[in-house]
């Protein structure tokens, strides 16, 4: 199996797949990847430490029920779930559901992300209180 990642494939480049087969890369390039580049979306940055609570390769259907929200592949595409916690702050938009938008910027505490498990394109990412 070609472990490469095509420009077409959804998502943002991320980890670099090197395995044959699914999953491409394990839990300690996940490790790696979080450690070196951290934690940022469109609105919402880590700020310290992070501490990674959970990796979980799991259906892109299951991991849409934890995240609450469409990863964008088929349901029985395998992802890499992550959670974190740390700090992170958040400046705005839908990912804090029920925030006030004067309480904003603020820091919430738990991030999550969906990983492609074949091509290592981070597909979701989000934080919570």
């Amino acid at each position: 199996m070609d472990v490469t990642s095509g420009s077409d494939s959804p998502g943002l480049p991320a980890i670099q797949p090197h395995l044959p087969g699914v999953p491409a890369f394990t839990e300690d390039d996940v490790r790696q990847y979080i450690e070196m580049h951290g934690f940022s979306a469109l609105r919402v940055w880590s700020v310290g430490t992070l501490t990674i609570t959970c990796i979980l390769f799991t259906t892109s259907r299951e991991a849409s029920d934890l995240m609450n929200c469409e990863i964008g592949l088929p349901d029985d595409a395998l992802v890499c779930l992550v959670e974190l916690s740390g700090d992170f702050l958040f400046t705005g938009g839908p990912y804090v559901p029920g925030m006030k938008r004067e309480q904003q910027p603020t820091i919430v505490h738990h991030a999550h992300e969906a990983i492609d498990a074949r091509t290592g394109h981070i597909l979701v990412r989000g934080a919570y209180r």
